[in-house]
């Protein structure tokens, strides 16, 4: 966990969020005046286009964040501890979204908007935080809920949602592997998602 109190993460949440938006906004902005055509992807190639698992993608969000608030409201400390620190990493993912888009910007692949305005635009947005906070949000569901789950499921569940993100061409295969990289790396440094991390 990065913070020490709900204050603080609650105000970290909403600084990384609005920095995200801000230097996307500025991104989207530098591409739209530069217009180029999307990048060959090798994903693309071996995945088909369904345009209509944006609307499946956005509503899994949608769910999480309905589960979360419902853990906040009726779960016990523990319980809220988890979603507190799930906010946290959330977080760090726009930030390090942010590190990425604002230093680099690529053309949007070719597909249809999104029903929640989280994808889409003139400029790729560096790291698929879908595929981030999917991996986090199944990793806290096992914990919030004591679930036992095989070792190998929420890895071919990220799988299953990575080949979804790549059908809605919402983004580039390198997207969504340095996602996995972000899972992994937060897996093996703090399995727990609790224990302090600063």
């Amino acid at each position: 966990m990065l913070c020490s109190s709900w204050t603080y993460t609650l105000l970290w949440w909403v600084f990384a969020a609005s920095l995200y938006y801000v230097t996307l906004r500025i991104a989207e902005c530098r591409a739209a005046r530069r217009p180029m055509p999307a990048l060959d992807d090798v994903g693309f190639e071996y995945t088909p286009c369904i345009p209509g698992l944006t609307r499946v993608c956005d509503y899994i969000g949608v769910l999480g964040t309905v589960w979360m608030l419902l853990v906040i409201a009726f779960g016990s400390g523990a319980q809220r501890e988890l979603i507190r620190a799930m906010l946290d990493y959330h977080a760090l993912g726009n930030v390090f979204s942010t590190s990425l888009h604002s230093v680099t910007i690529l053309p949007s692949a070719d597909f249809r908007e999104s029903t929640v305005p989280l994808m889409g635009g003139s400029a790729d947005k560096l790291m698929s935080n879908h595929t981030f906070n999917f991996g986090m949000f199944l990793r806290c569901l096992s914990l919030v809920h004591g679930l036992s789950w095989p070792w190998w499921l929420i890895p071919a569940l990220v799988l299953l949602y990575s080949w979804s993100m790549l059908c809605t061409r919402g983004h580039y295969s390198v997207d969504i592997v340095l996602a996995w990289w972000a899972i992994a790396v937060l897996m093996k440094v703090n399995p727990s998602l609790v224990e302090p991390l600063l």
